[in-house]
């Protein structure tokens, strides 16, 4: 069964695809889900496309680091 939280999730970046928010919101979750490399590349096209968005390296590395 798919996560529901992560359903929402990409839903909302169909509707809304240039929010780096929702972005990181789903790397987070996958996160959770123990999906790294799914999570990983979501990170990656974060710093990517919105190198500002901080929060992503922190996340990042803590993901690389286990």
């Amino acid at each position: 069964m798919k996560n529901n939280r992560l359903v929402k999730l990409l839903k909302l970046e169909s509707d809304r695809p240039l929010d780096p928010f929702i972005k990181f919101a789903i790397a987070q979750e996958l996160t959770r889900e123990q999906k790294p490399i799914e999570a990983e590349k979501k990170y990656r096209s974060l710093a990517e496309n919105h190198p500002k968005y901080t929060g992503t390296y922190l996340h990042w590395g803590i993901l690389l680091e286990e």
